[in-house]
């Protein structure tokens, strides 16, 4: 999405974020069985009207919504992985943050029957784990770029 709140692809991702129905419906924004199309997500009788949000347009337009969206989807995903047993105490951030990114690529089962069983997964999950793991590596060296920037 670049960081756009407005993109909405052809896939059917929708937002900053590229969401996708599951998580629209994991949410309630979406009714459950929305095909992950971007016809689905323009038709107003896919959604439930949940915040208000009556359409892809409403949720579009809302750049606050789609984070906290966001964020509830990242909460209950890594919810899940540590009840999968995936993530526990001992998981370093690194490794969180690398299966937060490949269950949002794919799905906790497919993180999971990929950890535990070491089931094959395509080559953009294991390079959204990948990515994911060296993205929070570089957090520290970009808050305090970003500090020094502000003059902190």
């Amino acid at each position: 999405s670049n960081n756009n709140y407005n993109a909405l692809d052809t896939n059917g991702q929708v937002g900053k974020y590229a969401l996708t129905t599951s998580d629209l419906v994991s949410q309630g924004y979406l009714i459950e069985g929305t095909p992950q199309t971007k016809e689905a997500l323009e038709n107003p009788n896919y959604w439930i009207g949940k915040n208000g949000v009556n359409s892809v347009e409403n949720f579009l337009s809302s750049p606050a919504l789609q984070e906290r969206t966001m964020y509830d989807v990242t909460r209950q995903t890594y919810a899940d992985l540590e009840s999968s047993g995936i993530i526990t105490a001992s998981t370093s951030k690194e490794d969180a943050a690398a299966l937060l990114g490949a269950a949002k690529k794919s799905s906790v089962d497919t993180v999971y029957n990929w950890v535990t069983l070491g089931s094959t997964v395509d080559d953009a999950v294991i390079n959204s784990y990948n990515s994911s793991k060296y993205s929070i590596t570089q957090a520290p060296i970009i808050e305090q770029s970003n500090k020094s920037k502000l003059g902190n």
